[in-house]
């Protein structure tokens, strides 16, 4: 398997850090993947699952939001628009390089980054690979925190787990639908959950595909928790999403 690391242009004229894994340089289908709210592209997730991805017939390519750049930092600016943004720059970047069959891969905060830009675009997307999606973008904040946002600073920051977020971050997911979000997805989508997630609660499986309007299959990892980075959990994975894959290149 052959990985390429490299730079990218983001938002705001700031680059972004990426990685490729394939076994053609001349191919066609591509798998994009966005990590979670605190993790990377480095992430012992998505770096397990790359030989399965590009076994398949993929391209994959992995990149870090500017959150994950200098994390101590930039945690400090999240916004999730700006990760939207910066997904559709590593989607801009990866059809330069000859991708034209486009799937979408994404895990806890990141599924709902790759969801908010799949209703959004008009490229063709084959299809959404979704890990642990949170409906409820606002069920990462504390009680305590979500009482007094309205009357927060917005230049001010708060502690979520342990690290430290922006107010403006925190008051920006409170005003997502992202069930509305989840009703403007056209293409097939596979849903993987962890039965004892007790970070995004398992419910949000069912919650999505009572919502969704194509066709949704789910894949519920029984005792599975929120990271799934279990060898046990990630072989029920990469065997799935082989077989999904699969599909496309029929």
């Amino acid at each position: 398997m052959y990985t390429e690391e490299f730079l990218f242009p983001g938002t705001a004229g700031h680059h972004l850090s990426a990685r490729i894994y394939c076994d053609n340089l001349e191919n066609k289908n591509g798998v994009i993947f966005s990590h979670g709210l605190f993790s990377s592209m480095d992430g012992y997730k998505i770096t397990r699952l790359a030989q399965n991805i590009v076994s398949s017939g993929y391209s994959l390519m992995t990149f870090n939001f500017s959150s994950a750049e200098n994390f101590e930092n930039n945690t400090r600016n999240l916004s999730v628009l700006q990760q939207v943004r910066e997904l559709e720059c590593a989607a801009d970047e990866f059809i330069k390089r000859g991708i034209d069959r486009l799937h979408l891969m994404g895990s806890s905060m990141g599924s709902a980054i790759t969801l908010l830009f799949a209703s959004s675009v008009t490229i063709s997307i084959q299809s959404l690979m979704l890990i642990a999606t949170p409906l409820d973008l606002g069920a990462i904040i504390p009680g305590q925190i979500k009482d007094k946002l309205p009357g927060l600073d917005d230049h001010g920051y708060s502690e979520i787990s342990g690290v430290m977020v922006n107010n403006s971050f925190l008051k920006e997911i409170i005003r997502i639908s992202m069930i509305d979000t989840v009703k403007k997805i056209n293409c097939p989508v596979l849903l993987i959950h962890g039965t004892d997630d007790d970070v995004v609660n398992f419910s949000n499986l069912a919650l999505f595909t009572a919502n969704c309007n194509t066709n949704c299959t789910e894949l519920p990892i029984k005792g599975g928790d929120h990271n799934l980075t279990d060898n046990k959990y990630l072989n029920i994975i990469s065997r799935n999403i082989t077989e999904w894959l699969g599909k496309f290149n029929a």
